[in-house]
C-alpha cells in the first residue's frame, strides 16, 4: 500500500508538531529531535514513513549511524535485508470505504450490525447529534486526555493543533459534549487518530465514533480509512468486526 503520508507540507507541519528538525525529504522524509543528533524517525509518532521513489540502502546506513535511536516505518514494505537495523512487524486496520453507509452495514459483521442499529436507535432516544467543527476542541481536549492518559502519550493541545490544516474533528453531543474524533486526511487517505469520550447512560461513544468516522469517510469521498493500530486483542476484534483488515508493515529500528 503507497505510503499516504508522503506530503512535503504535511511533514513540515508534523515536524512542528514534533517540535523537530528536518534532515532529509527526499528520497526518505527524516525528522530529528535534541540539539546533538540523537534521535530520528522516517515520521514520528506512528505516522508512517519509508522511501518515496527508489530504496538507498547506503543513504539509510548513513542516517542511521548519526543517531542513538533510529526508526523507519517501512509502510510499504519495501526494505529488505538490512543488516544494521533490527526489524518489527506492527500493523493497523485498513477498511475500504463503500460507496454507502447501508453498504458498509453489509460488509460488517452480523452481530456488529445488530449492534449498530441499536445504537443509532439509542442516538434519536437520546437526541446525539453530530457536529463536524473545530469549535468544540477545548471540550475535546479535555476528554481525550482524560481516556489516553490512562495508558498513551497525550500531546499538547497546542501541539496538535499545528496539524489543524489537515484534520477534521467530529463531535458527539447531547444535553452535553459526549465525545469527538480527530481525523487526519490526506487526499483519498484518512486515519482515526485521536478521541475522547465519557460514558453516557447505556450508550457505547466508542463504537459510535468509529460509525461517524465511516460516515464521514463516505461523505467525503474517502477510499482509505485508517482505523489505527490495535491497543487491545478486544479493540483489534471491534475494528475487525467493522470489516477492516488487519493491514502488517515493518518498523526497523537502531
Amino acid at each position: 500500500m503507497k505510503n499516504p503520508f508522503y506530503d512535503e507540507n504535511f511533514i513540515k507541519a508534523l515536524c512542528e508538531f514534533s517540535k523537530g528538525k528536518i534532515l532529509s525529504l527526499e528520497p526518505i522524509a527524516i525528522i530529528y529531535k535534541g540539539n546533538i543528533l540523537k534521535r530520528a524517525y522516517s515520521l514520528p509518532y506512528g505516522f508512517y514513513g519509508g522511501f518515496k521513489d527508489n530504496i538507498d540502502i547506503l543513504l539509510l546506513k548513513e542516517y542511521s549511524k548519526k543517531f542513538i535511536k533510529f526508526y523507519v516505518y517501512d509502510f510499504e514494505n519495501r526494505i529488505e535485508n538490512v543488516d544494521f537495523l533490527k526489524r518489527k512487524e506492527v500493523f493497523t486496520y485498513i477498511l475500504e470505504v463503500p460507496e454507502s453507509f447501508e453498504k458498509f452495514l453489509k460488509k460488517v459483521h452480523k452481530n456488529r450490525y445488530k449492534s449498530i442499529k441499536k445504537l443509532y436507535n439509542k442516538a434519536k432516544k437520546y437526541n446525539i447529534s453530530v457536529v463536524e467543527s473545530l469549535n468544540y476542541f477545548d471540550d475535546f481536549y479535555k476528554l481525550y486526555v482524560k481516556v489516553y492518559s490512562k495508558h498513551h502519550k497525550v500531546f499538547k493541545k497546542d501541539d496538535i493543533l499545528k496539524l489543524s490544516s489537515f484534520f477534521s474533528l467530529l463531535n458527539v453531543i447531547s444535553d452535553k459534549y459526549l465525545g469527538g474524533i480527530l481525523i487526519i486526511k490526506l487526499n483519498n487517505y484518512a486515519l482515526l487518530w485521536i478521541s475522547g469520550y465519557e460514558y453516557f447512560e447505556n450508550f457505547s461513544i466508542g463504537e459510535f465514533l468509529f460509525c461517524i468516522g465511516v460516515d464521514w469517510a463516505i461523505n467525503n469521498k474517502i477510499e482509505i480509512l485508517d482505523l489505527g493500530l490495535e491497543t487491545t486483542e478486544s479493540v483489534g476484534f471491534i475494528k475487525n468486526s467493522f470489516g477492516a483488515i488487519k493491514y502488517k508493515y515493518n518498523v526497523w529500528f537502531k
